[in-house]
């Protein structure tokens, strides 16, 4: 699969404010690395016990990954669906020059194929898309960060979806966490 580049408006530093959107309210960016304690403040994440329980591993513990933000909502385009995605990148203090971004899809894809079969490698590839944008962590360091979006029909479905996800960042690159 490929990694499309992000168009459209996204933040360009991180972590950014809270702000009302379109009517609605986008509480901010949370840093979770540096306040855990903070989660239950992400409301989609309430919605999504399973996956708010990796996101908060993922970022409490030392691993080399760290999450910028996640939604959930309706889809705009189709009634009765909703929306979800995480974003994440690798901590500043990591060294990703060994790792291709542009191929972190195919090597999901690959672990899920491994761990439960083709169909669902199938499954994961046709629902899931992914995205490259640059942001700046503290607005100091330049990191490629990745948006990873998924449609279905319950909270349930997307976690899903996205837990196996963020599992396997966890695992994959625990060793190069310092």
């Amino acid at each position: 699969m490929t990694i499309e580049d992000m168009t459209g408006k996204t933040y360009q530093i991180w972590p950014f404010r809270s702000d009302i959107e379109e009517g609605g309210l986008n509480i901010g960016a949370i840093d979770l690395t540096r306040y855990p304690d903070r989660i239950d403040e992400i409301l989609e994440l309430n919605l999504m016990p399973t996956l708010k329980d990796k996101v908060l591993r993922i970022n409490k513990e030392n691993t080399a990954i760290m999450t910028l933000g996640c939604w959930l909502g309706e889809a705009p385009d189709i009634q009765g669906v909703l929306d979800a995605y995480i974003q994440f990148c690798f901590r500043p203090s990591v060294n990703t020059t060994g790792i291709n971004l542009n191929n972190l899809d195919d090597l999901f894809y690959e672990h899920v194929e491994e761990k439960a079969g083709k169909e669902a490698r199938h499954s994961m590839e046709t629902r899931l898309e992914w995205f490259v944008f640059d942001v700046k962590l503290y607005a100091q360091h330049p990191v490629k960060a990745l948006h990873v979006a998924v449609e279905a029909y319950t909270p349930s479905d997307l976690e899903s979806f996205l837990s196996p996800l963020v599992n396997w960042l966890h695992s994959e690159f625990l060793h190069l966490a310092s």
